[in-house]
């Protein structure tokens, strides 16, 4: 079967669980003998037309910005800038040509997108168009609010919000209903049809697949100590900042390893001391080697969340997470069996559930979880079953 993968970045170009998932994807369907093309933007805001090359035995086609930018260097703008950008994404007639253009010389069989920022949403009408099945898997709230993002009680400006209010309205009739919504969370599914966005359409509610990589066995190396770690992106809205400084506050012996980087490091390294130790970004595949040796993952967020992958790498490697009680981080966790939840942004509920959880037998606790059932196999066989 030929099919079309479609997403914002792509090998190299990775930022998060979405991409990490599209690469899963995409090999396993080659496995399979599937002929996989990847549509996908270019990070050069230069570039121009469409850039062709092969990764893996996939053709890679990148897509310039028709744009004011790549959506990669949208970052690099300031918010009114962003702003009309966003609006120029909804209705990007440049790339929904360029899309079409493409469809029509692949033929695929089967069109399966994912995030679509930076490609344009009025692409989704060129999906529709081409008559091929449909696939749309969402992976945050993008379609709802430009920035992808909404933070716990954080209030807009009047501003801001006319403006998502009118990208919301337009996004309600750009956007073309697929054939098959994928969502990794119940949450997310509910909050968009909370919004009148892709509803009355078949749906599944179906975790993102994991690699599976190597499983290594516990070591709790410091027991005087509880052996945090954190992994994502040192940004504001993850709370990373938020849990250095609580812990920082608190009676017991701690010691935090932090995985990912951002905008925020130099300030983190500034308030961590000698109780917080960074390592930049790490492979993947090594996760397992730091997860062995925690005693807890920690994940602050401060944003709602749909699926976080980190969250369920951790329970394959049987490590047991303190979380916030947002989005669909709760249908993750289940309380004292394979972690807690604690009120985001809640400095007392934290350190009072470390507290506790120094308390506890964690050895007896890992033994016991139940591993969630994640291979990329099982997942893409499931979904080609209900083709």
């Amino acid at each position: 079967m030929k099919i079309c993968l479609i997403n914002s970045l792509y090998d190299p170009d990775n930022r998060g669980g979405a991409e990490i998932a599209m690469k899963m994807l995409a090999r396993d369907l080659v496995a399979r003998d599937h002929q996989v093309t990847i549509i996908t933007t270019q990070s050069n805001n230069f570039g121009t037309g469409i850039y062709h090359e092969k990764i893996d035995k996939i053709d890679v086609y990148r897509l310039a910005a028709g744009n004011l930018c790549s959506f990669s260097k949208l970052s690099q703008f300031g918010p009114i800038l962003r702003l009309f950008w966003h609006f120029i994404d909804q209705v990007n007639l440049v790339n929904y040509y360029r899309i079409k253009k493409l469809l029509k010389k692949l033929q695929p069989d089967l069109i399966w997108a994912h995030n679509l920022k930076g490609l344009g949403y009025l692409s989704t009408k060129a999906y529709h168009d081409h008559q091929a099945k449909y696939w749309q898997t969402i992976h945050d709230v993008q379609y709802y609010d430009p920035s992808g993002t909404i933070i716990y009680q954080q209030k807009k400006n009047i501003f801001y919000r006319f403006f998502r209010w009118s990208y919301w309205q337009l996004n309600r009739l750009i956007l073309r209903k697929p054939d098959l919504l994928i969502s990794p969370s119940r949450w997310l599914y509910d909050f968009y049809q909370s919004k009148k966005l892709f509803t009355k359409t078949v749906y599944i509610v179906r975790r993102n697949p994991l690699s599976l990589a190597k499983v290594y066995d516990y070591k709790n190396i410091q027991e005087e100590k509880l052996n945090l770690l954190y992994v994502g992106q040192l940004e504001e809205h993850k709370g990373i900042r938020f849990l250095i400084e609580s812990l920082s506050e608190s009676e017991f012996n701690w010691q935090l390893n932090v995985i990912g980087t951002g905008s925020i490091k130099k300030d983190l390294v500034a308030i961590g001391k000698g109780n917080v130790q960074f390592h930049g970004q790490v492979d993947n595949t090594e996760i397992g080697k730091y997860l062995s040796s925690t005693d807890v993952l920690v994940m602050p967020t401060l944003c709602y969340e749909n699926s976080p992958t980190v969250i369920s790498e951790a329970h394959h490697n049987n490590c047991l997470v303190l979380a916030s009680d947002i989005g669909g981080i709760s249908e993750m966790i289940t309380e004292g069996n394979n972690g807690w939840l604690f009120e985001p942004g809640n400095k007392q509920d934290l350190l009072d559930k470390l507290v506790m959880i120094k308390k506890t037998d964690l050895i007896s606790l890992r033994q016991k979880m139940l591993k969630p059932e994640l291979a990329v196999k099982d997942y893409i066989d499931f979904l080609l079953l209900l083709d």
